[in-house]
């Protein structure tokens, strides 16, 4: 009985240890997560700050540094609009068309 008694005190810690140690980790990982798009949105801050004095190149750095660590649809618009203010046209039409392919997927809008 006692051995029974014990096995199920080992089962029962084994099992707690394993639930906090995911949410530990599920904790991390969310906080990691957080952390880049707060690094993310200061990046195209400074991309906007960049766009607005007219130095679109440097824009562009922004919001490419800013899509390494997260990926969203308006920043592909910001990049799109960048593009077309630089007469990038052509560019600037197939990234508009991504961004917006890219919504509908952040939407629901269409299966991943």
């Amino acid at each position: 009985m006692k051995i029974i008694k014990i096995v199920r005190i080992i089962v029962m810690m084994i099992f707690m240890i394993s639930l906090l140690g995911g949410c530990s980790l599920h904790y991390l990982m969310e906080e990691e997560k957080a952390e880049k798009m707060e690094k993310a949105r200061r990046l195209v801050s400074m991309g906007d700050t960049a766009y607005a004095n007219k130095y679109y190149e440097r824009a562009l750095i922004f919001y490419d540094n800013a899509l390494s660590l997260y990926e969203h649809s308006f920043i592909y618009k910001k990049i799109a609009n960048t593009l077309k203010k630089m007469g990038k046209d052509k560019e600037a039409l197939m990234v508009y068309q991504y961004s917006i392919k890219l919504q509908k997927k952040e939407e629901g809008g269409e299966k991943r």
